[in-house]
């Protein structure tokens, strides 16, 4: 390093060190592999592209005839505010909420702000550094050098420091290369935050007015029942029947009266699901769910898009991408350390026994200059941390791979599954239908004496089973539909808000 404390020699020192790092900037390389995003190749269409698909459900009163089967609108972009075709006002309220004060959106939008700083600290390193520091000294002579140099004296010293790494083979650019696409992953990661949350919404708005569903089937079908035995126990004192009828009605009675609380539990399980899920006391909400309403008639036709639509669509894929390109990157920032660094240094000050000499020019001094280091012996620690980053590309590659064929795999079980309980709905729509006749006419029958109790009663515990069974797989319906836009990426884009809006709104 040049050292002066005189103006002129200072400027040629200057000069020098500038000529230094002018020279260092015009041989500067960037080391290790440029990323390239991956490429994979996937289907041109879906495997059950041409298979009819309906998720519109049964009416409350099922008839034989069958629903309409409109087919998937393959081709077609995926709704982003999907969770609106069920046409409720009600589960729209609670995404709006969730969207608002969810505590998984407030982790999340951390999350990036701290990706965001972090990025920010790494980049900083491309940049020159200074900092102002001063010291005092209280000198004091004693013992043989006292009766030399006799005398105590005071050092005074104040000045700036600054330093400048030359980033000559690319180590800082790659480093901010990979924190900025870590940043990037985090985006990507709150976004799938934010459409997992959507989907868990719906399920569990889906699952509470299933349950009150069912609690409606089931206290009608006990309603119904109790006035079968009722009769029975008429009929009993009328000498018609014996004990054994009565026994039986009792007991089909106390079999429907046990699926109650069960029902009841799942519908207080959701309510309370979905208050962890928006962040707030579920008493704050109840007044929207407290009244029994259908279970939401899902869409009966869904854009689904196109294979290759997932690889831009599907945050986890997205995220896996960013993940790679920085652990890519990472590789160039470990193979720097097998060159020399370089770094131009400085500093400015004034050094005295008097401070009022500080303002003195003459007094000042001034050091520039360029500065060198190699680690030309590391007992082969870089070359194993370029080894290690190299496997952790490789693996971060893997991974990518595997979440693309996890994610064509989950649309095409989720198409299946839909169009699979879109048949059995029909034929539970059919059983239902038939069961109602079949009470009505084994209740006649028996009343009119030409059957016996046992008839009506499996007929009664038939109509019952599949009543249940029948908005069981209602409620299956619109599971799947959820199953299917979460699989297929939907929802993310129409209700990101910035990282601080959703940390305002929960501060308030």
């Amino acid at each position: 390093m040049i050292r002066s404390s005189h103006p002129s020699s200072s400027r040629t020192a200057t000069a020098a060190a500038l000529a230094i790092v002018a020279c260092a900037a015009m041989t500067a390389c960037t080391v290790g592999p440029d990323y390239h995003a991956p490429q994979m190749t996937v289907k041109n269409a879906w495997a059950d592209a041409t298979a009819e698909i309906t998720t519109q459900p049964a009416s409350a009163q099922p008839t034989t005839s069958p629903a309409t089967k409109p087919a998937l609108q393959v081709g077609k972009a995926v709704d982003t505010q999907w969770w609106k075709q069920f046409d409720d006002p009600h589960l729209n309220t609670l995404i709006d909420q969730a969207m608002k004060s969810s505590p998984d959106l407030v982790i999340a939008a951390n999350r990036v702000l701290e990706a965001r700083a972090q990025s920010a600290v790494t980049a900083s390193g491309q940049y020159p550094s200074a900092n102002l520091g001063g010291t005092y000294d209280y000198y004091h002579r004693a013992g043989p050098l006292a009766a030399t140099i006799p005398g105590d004296y005071q050092w005074y010293q104040v000045g700036f420091d600054a330093s400048w790494e030359i980033d000559v083979f690319g180590g800082i650019r790659r480093s901010v290369e990979s924190s900025t696409a870590t940043y990037q992953a985090s985006i990507e990661e709150a976004r799938g935050v934010r459409l997992t949350l959507i989907s868990e919404v719906v399920r569990n708005y889906v699952d509470l007015r299933a349950a009150q569903r069912r609690l409606l089937i089931a206290r009608r079908n006990l309603e119904y029942q109790q006035n079968t035995l009722k009769i029975t126990r008429e009929r009993l004192a009328a000498g018609v029947v014996g004990e054994l009828d009565v026994s039986r009605a009792e007991a089909l009675v106390a079999q429907t009266s046990s699926t109650i609380p069960p029902l009841q539990d799942k519908a207080s399980e959701a309510v309370r699901s979905l208050g962890v899920l928006l962040g707030q006391d579920p008493d704050q909400f109840s007044g929207l769910l407290q009244t029994d309403e259908p279970i939401p008639p899902a869409p009966g036709s869904l854009a689904v898009g196109l294979p290759g639509d997932l690889l831009r669509r599907r945050p986890d894929i997205r995220a896996a991408e960013r993940q790679l390109a920085a652990a890519n990157a990472q590789i160039g920032e470990a193979t720097a350390n097998l060159y020399p660094r370089f770094a131009l240094l400085g500093g400015i000050g004034q050094l005295d026994v008097e401070t009022q000499h500080f303002f003195d020019w003459s007094r000042h001094y001034a050091a520039i200059g360029p500065e060198m280091s190699w680690d030309i012996f590391d007992a082969g620690r870089t070359n194993a941390q370029i080894n290690s980053q190299k496997a952790a590309t490789a693996a971060a590659l893997a991974r990518y791979q595997k979440t693309v064929l996890s994610a064509l795999a989950e649309v095409e079980n989720a198409m299946t599954s839909l169009n699979s309980e879109r048949e059995r709905h029909a034929a539970l729509a059919d059983a239902v239908d038939a069961n109602r006749k079949s009470v009505a006419t084994a209740s006649q029958l028996y009343i009119q004496g030409v059957t016996d109790f046992i008839t009506v009663l499996d007929s009664e515990r038939s109509l019952a089973a599949s009543e249940d069974a029948l908005a069981a797989s209602e409620q299956a319906i619109d599971i799947q539909v959820v199953a299917l836009c979460n699989a297929l990426g939907g929802g993310w884009e129409s209700t990101e808000p910035p990282p601080s809006a959703a940390i305002a709104s929960t501060s308030r």
